[in-house]
């Protein structure tokens, strides 16, 4: 199986995860993302890239008609070891006001990820070379908007949780997974620690 059936599988099974909040609309199954050309963006101090252009930056997880989650989702077994879904998601919290256009992107320590030898169809550079960044938009999901009230679950993106060797618990619990997300132009930012999608 290819990466890019194996991302469409992920997020087909994702359909049926009783962990999505309340009022989450159903996924559409994405394809794949390019991301933006590289000659849009502009590197950001905490190593997420964001378009250049006239954005608004809000350094939080919500504004007054979105609201981004940052969670675990399913759990696997792969062979000998664990891995769990790091997932994306938007919200819509406003009363009357379609979102249309919408991207978000996951930087993931490389060490924790599932298939660090892997190439990853949602994948986009990052400079730092501790990190791999990866993006998916509305046109992954058919371009469809979220309605008010409902919720997106854009990107899932796999990491190893168990067993990890020496090496990978020392450098990889204490960094944080970061998620950006632009929201009709406007930017939400969270965080978690590794470590924090290992509990179950």
């Amino acid at each position: 199986m290819d990466r890019f059936e194996s991302e469409r599988k992920k997020l087909r099974m994702l359909k049926s995860n009783p962990d999505r909040p309340e009022g989450q609309e159903t996924p559409s199954v994405p394809t794949h993302s390019n991301g933006p050309d590289e000659s849009s963006v502009k590197e950001q101090s905490d190593d997420v890239y964001l378009p250049q252009g006239e954005i608004s930056m809000i350094d939080a997880e919500k504004n007054d008609f979105a609201c981004i989650h940052l969670r675990s989702g399913e759990r696997h077994t792969r062979d000998q070891w664990k891995t769990v879904d790091v997932i994306g998601q938007i919200q819509n919290i406003s009363q009357g006001r379609r979102i249309r256009e919408y991207q978000y992107s996951l930087a993931i320590p490389k060490g924790c990820l599932a298939f660090p030898d892997s190439m990853y169809p949602s994948e986009v550079p990052c400079e730092n070379p501790e990190f791999r960044e990866f993006r998916l938009t509305e046109k992954d999901h058919n371009g469809d908007p979220i309605f008010p009230g409902g919720s997106q679950l854009v990107i899932a993106v796999e990491i190893r949780i168990e067993p990890l060797d020496k090496s990978l618990r020392s450098t990889c619990l204490g960094q944080l997974i970061k998620a950006t997300a632009i929201v009709d132009e406007e930017v939400l930012k969270t965080a978690k620690p590794v470590c924090s999608f290992m509990e179950s």
